[in-house]
């Protein structure tokens, strides 16, 4: 998903409409109109020259990037998030990037110097509009940053992926090879599913470890 529609669907609700539009604009393509707003038209409206920047990172090295550009001086925040995916075969819980190949930096702009960035290591480039850098506001990081679970580092979405009327296939057991509709959670470990036996639908008790990933309708 493009970091423009990923960070507009992050917003909640309650979150000021304008705040949603000007994300959504600042990270895709947009009329020349708003292109005109760089970090000098930005300024006019705030306090201080402080401000976040996206970074964008050579593909999977967030990590490197971040602690690449931390140990520059920078405050850098890279969004993660937790989420429990099989990985060779087995239901794991995986912590990764929330925006894959972006992360944040927060700047002083026209003091901190900017021309190390690009030559980071795992850094790409720092994301513009032509030659213009472009601000993100601060709700959009106060609001990725409050997600964070300190305890993981991330943003957790552990929770098992399957819903109720989902089509999944059961990888192991009695019923593997066999194609089944999700119900409902029996306990942490178990699960309802509807298959059909004898021409019929049955509900059967299955291990959370044996269903795989949903099956797309």
């Amino acid at each position: 998903k493009p970091l423009a529609l990923s960070l507009a669907s992050s917003l909640p609700d309650g979150l000021c409409c304008d705040v949603r539009e000007i994300t959504k604009r600042t990270f895709s393509k947009c009329p020349m109109s708003f292109k005109s707003r760089t970090i000098a038209t930005f300024f006019k409206t705030r306090p201080n020259r402080v401000t976040w920047l996206v970074v964008q990172t050579k593909p999977k090295q967030e990590d490197a990037a971040e602690l690449n550009l931390s140990r520059q001086g920078y405050r850098v925040f890279l969004p993660k998030l937790q989420q429990r995916k099989r990985v060779r075969g087995k239901w794991q819980l995986v912590v990764s990037p929330l925006f894959p190949r972006y992360l944040f930096i927060d700047v002083d702009y026209g003091t901190d110097d900017l021309a190390p960035v690009r030559s980071t290591v795992g850094v790409f480039n720092l994301v513009r509009f032509g030659q213009d850098i472009i601000p993100v506001p601060d709700e959009v990081v106060e609001f990725l940053q409050v997600q964070q679970d300190p305890t993981l580092g991330a943003k957790n979405e552990s929770d098992w992926p399957h819903k109720k009327g989902d089509k999944v296939e059961i990888l192991q057991g009695p019923f593997a090879g066999l194609a089944g509709v999700f119900d409902i959670s029996k306990d942490e470990d178990r699960a309802y599913l509807f298959i059909e036996l004898l021409g019929r639908a049955s509900r059967v008790v299955v291990e959370r470890s044996m269903i795989g990933d949903t099956i797309q309708m």
